[in-house]
Formats: structure tokens, sequence, C-alpha cells
């Protein structure tokens, strides 16, 4: 049930519910790790395409970026190099706006606690 509030068109469902998800992967590794290496790819593609999409899309991608960084640290850490290059670019393109600087750099906050 709780895999499938992640394809929730209100944000808030699909945040919450990947928090949970990241809390029980201790509880059921074998369910959980690959399906959190797939909603990671999923997140990062999110972030790689060149489709113009929408302010509020990529902020709600960043946000779960975040999310799965700080509730699931060691499936991040492989793919630490392509995070931070997609996060850095995000932040470098002078088309980026305003109100999306303030989710970049806590994604990118996020990244730098997991790096050490």
């Amino acid at each position: 049930m709780l895999f499938t509030c992640l394809n929730d068109p209100v944000y808030k469902v699909c945040e919450n519910s990947l928090k949970i998800i990241c809390r029980l992967m201790r509880y059921n590794p074998a369910e959980i790790i690959p399906f959190l290496k797939k909603k990671i790819l999923q997140v990062l593609g999110g972030l790689n395409h060149e489709i113009v999409i929408k302010e509020k899309e990529k902020i709600e991608i960043l946000d779960l970026l975040s999310v799965m960084i700080t509730h699931a640290p060691n499936i991040i850490k492989p793919h630490n190099d392509t995070i931070s290059i997609n996060i850095i670019a995000m932040l470098n393109d002078p088309n980026t706006s305003n109100t999306l600087i303030p989710s970049i750099l806590n994604s990118l906050s996020h990244l730098s606690s997991v790096i050490k």
C-alpha cells in the first residue's frame, strides 16, 4: 500500500509515504532496498530531463530527493557524484528561478552530510 502512495498526486502523501518506507528499510531490506534504488533512478531521471517541467514539480522532485538523502543515506552513497553533478548543474543554470534555489541548496546541504 505504501508503494502505491508514492504515485499519489498530492505531494505530501508521497513525501510521508517515502519517509515511512525509508524507515521500514531496516526491517525488510530485501523488498525495500531495490524499490528505493529504482525510485532514486526515477528522481535522477526527472532532474536530468531537458524537457521543461513546471517549477513546482522540480521543487517536489528535489524535496523527495532530500527525503531519500536524509532517511536512506546508505542507498544514496553510490549515487553521490551523479546527484551532486545534477544539483550543481541546476544551480549554475542561468534559467533557474529564485524560488527553486532554496530547494536546490537544501538538497545539496543534505547530500553534503552524507558525503563525509
